[in-house]
């Protein structure tokens, strides 16, 4: 059987611990903004979560926390807002990890991890 090493790192941010929590992981899903239309403390950003990247060293990450629950009332203001943070995070995440197979998905979709190689484990 496939096993594979999965980080879901929830509602979170950026901590230097992340370095020790499981190297080489297959997958880090990663939180890139907070709820609505602001970033509230305690979540992390399109900027931050791609530097997390560095310390997490994950095979594939994927972006979660954006593109859902946006206030009703709220749909033609600041739209971008709603949109921006998993482009954002692709783009952060090229230029700072550029080892991480960064998979972009729209809420909703999903992916098999791919089972590992025997070179890589």
């Amino acid at each position: 059987s496939a096993e594979s090493t999965v980080y879901f790192a929830g509602d979170t941010d950026l901590y230097p611990e992340m370095l020790y929590i499981a190297p080489g992981m297959d997958l880090a899903i990663l939180p890139v903004w907070g709820w609505g239309p602001t970033l509230r403390g305690g979540h992390m950003d399109p900027l931050r979560a791609a530097a997390a990247l560095k310390l997490l060293t994950p095979k594939r990450a994927v972006a979660v926390h954006w593109g859902t629950l946006w206030p009703v009332g709220l749909d033609n203001f600041r739209r971008h807002r709603f949109e921006e943070p998993a482009r954002d995070f692709f783009v952060e995440a090229r230029r700072i990890a550029p080892e991480v197979d960064v998979v972009p998905l729209e809420p909703g979709e999903s992916f098999e991890i791919p089972p590992s190689s025997p070179d890589r484990g």
